[in-house]
């Protein structure tokens, strides 16, 4: 009994310290702090948290909104300490338990984010970053309407939760709503003008609508923000192809293979630009080199047999409509037809 009296007099003094150090705007700094996170400012945020930091060491906020900037930073390990540590101190602490779900779902771990986000949802506090994280949790799932719910009742909570718009972006466009999926976009790259993501997503959704005017600005604005990701030059090919310019197609789908000579996709899609300008020597050479990296992958060998025929070398395509065969009976029994 002594040594239970004994500790609780330490915490009670531990939290009373605690209480007399933090600076008393301490919660509306933190509330600025978290806006600056969700609008993509994180150095800026993070510089200013480890600074609050050391005004108030002990305050179980700080720590949880310094575990959610160490997990935008990439810094899991670090941000599961400084969650578990808010955690401890404040067992209602809906941000270390958000931060714990991201951490979860980050790791492909879904029952494990659902729990945290559970005990997060449970507390009825109206954090907007319960209602993010449980739509990632649905749109990772597949669940699309789940996703956009949970999507549109963050932005109800937080009008400039930057995220959220980039995320309703991408899950309206799997959902075949891309004219939301635009106005999502657009409110997210005003939102975070420097993010390459949000670019990316809305470019998408005006390339499936065929605007394809809108979709070449916006992925050449992003390519600017990130000039290494093959994602814009990959899916500006795409537009290319659409405005039937398959020179620039063959430019920008080089340069994503040059940017990430793994990366499939870029090959095959311009196989077929060699093709459709009867190019058939550097369609196969292409697309060999696409196989050598995913032997298994339908639409290389598709495409294979297609040029083989045409090329007029017969006994390389009935090889490759073989393995066609046998990786996607369905759909190679069309190329039986042709």
């Amino acid at each position: 009994m002594k040594l239970f009296l004994c500790l609780t007099i330490s915490l009670f003094l531990n939290l009373a310290v605690a209480q007399a150090a933090e600076p008393s705007d301490l919660k509306a700094r933190l509330a600025a702090y978290q806006a600056m996170l969700s609008t993509g400012q994180t150095d800026e945020a993070f510089k200013a948290l480890l600074q609050l930091e050391k005004e108030a060491p002990q305050s179980s906020a700080v720590q949880a909104v310094l575990g959610r900037a160490y997990l935008i930073k990439g810094d899991s390990p670090e941000a599961q300490k400084r969650s578990e540590r808010a955690l401890a101190a404040d067992p209602k602490s809906s941000d270390a338990l958000n931060t714990l779900g991201a951490i979860a779902l980050s790791e492909h771990d879904m029952p494990a984010a659902q729990k945290w986000l559970s005990q997060a949802e449970a507390l009825h506090d109206k954090n907007p970053r319960t209602a993010y994280n449980l739509g990632l949790l649905a749109q990772n799932s597949g669940a699309f309407q789940e996703a956009i719910a949970r999507y549109e009742e963050t932005i109800r909570l937080d009008p400039n939760y930057a995220w959220a718009y980039v995320n309703l972006a991408n899950v309206y466009e799997d959902a075949d709503e891309c004219e939301k999926g635009i106005v999502a976009g657009k409110r997210a790259v005003e939102l975070m003008p420097k993010s390459p993501l949000a670019y990316l997503n809305l470019g998408v959704c005006y390339r499936k609508l065929k605007q394809l005017e809108q979709a070449e600005k916006v992925y050449k604005a992003g390519m600017q923000l990130s000039p290494d990701d093959p994602q814009f030059p990959y899916n500006l090919g795409f537009v290319y192809d659409d405005l039937n310019r398959p020179l620039d197609a063959e430019k920008s789908y080089l340069e994503a293979i040059r940017l990430s000579p793994r990366f499939v996709r870029p090959y095959v899609n311009l196989g077929i630009v060699y093709k459709h300008l009867a190019r058939y020597e550097e369609a196969i050479v292409i697309l060999e080199k696409g196989k050598a990296i995913a032997p298994q992958l339908y639409n290389i060998r598709s495409e294979l047999v297609k040029v083989y025929r045409l090329k007029g070398d017969l006994e390389s395509a009935k090889r490759e409509l073989a393995v066609a065969q046998s990786l996607d009976p369905k759909r190679a029994a069309k190329l039986l037809r042709d």
